[in-house]
């Protein structure tokens, strides 16, 4: 029993991590990261070891454990209900069908975590060690792929779509300027600085005038902040809804 109740609490240590982590993805949070993190590994440890106590005293002993499968089910569920419930959205993610696929990931992934995880426990109760390690190992090596891909979302689109998402966006705010209605846009390049923030040069045409501005962008799941400023004059800063 106190070992269905350690292993419990360390498999919702991890999973409650990577939950955390999606959450704030999901929920554009991406400021307060390391807090929904350590909520996650929290929260998550105290409820696994809970589960894991529970499983072992319904199913018994003598069962193949799935205390670590349940955990992560369930566990995935939760970044799936804020989808769901429309607390969370994934910047991007027009098609219906994306959306459906990113609902069942959550559950998808804490299912192959945990079961993985369940092998390595039931190995080494029969004290199969090297499959103990071999399985521990593929577990962990799965959950930290999954926090590194969802780490590598959180840092926003490629340039390059930013972009091209950009420039009616700012057309669309130069609209509100009279002295740069009738703008054309030439040429965007945009680089990535780190986290939300984006910056580059545009290049446009306002009759037979080339004007060149300083850009930057600051990407949010359902907004783009545009702040643009044209050598030696003013800054000018407006919040455009990206559509989502």
């Amino acid at each position: 029993m106190p070992q269905g109740l350690f292993f419990g609490a360390f498999v919702g240590l991890l999973m409650g991590g990577l939950v955390g982590l999606a959450c704030c993805w999901i929920c554009d949070l991406q400021e307060f990261v390391w807090l929904g993190i350590l909520a996650g590994v929290l929260v998550g440890s105290l409820v696994g070891a809970l589960l894991g106590k529970a499983e072992r005293r319904i199913r018994g002993e003598l069962v193949r454990p799935d205390i670590a499968t349940i955990i992560g089910v369930l566990y995935g569920i939760v970044p799936s209900l804020a989808l769901l419930l429309g607390i969370g959205e994934v910047r991007g993610l027009r098609s219906g069908l994306l959306w459906l696929g990113l609902v069942f990931v959550g559950p998808a992934v804490g299912l192959l975590i945990g079961a993985i995880l369940d092998r390595a426990y039931e190995a080494s109760r029969n004290n199969s060690w090297l499959w103990a390690v071999g399985f521990g190992l593929t577990g962990l090596a799965a959950a930290v792929g999954a926090a590194l891909l969802i780490t590598k979302l959180m840092q926003g689109p490629d340039p390059r779509e930013l972009a091209r998402e950009v420039w009616p966006a700012l057309l669309k705010a130069w609209q509100w300027q009279p002295e740069l209605k009738n703008a054309a846009i030439r040429k965007i390049n945009l680089v990535h600085v780190g986290g939300r923030e984006y910056s580059g040069l545009v290049d446009t045409e306002i009759g037979e005038r080339a004007l060149k501005f300083r850009l930057k962008v600051v990407v949010y799941a359902r907004t783009l902040d545009l702040e643009w400023k044209r050598i030696d004059e003013r800054d000018l800063t407006i919040n455009i809804s990206s559509g989502h």
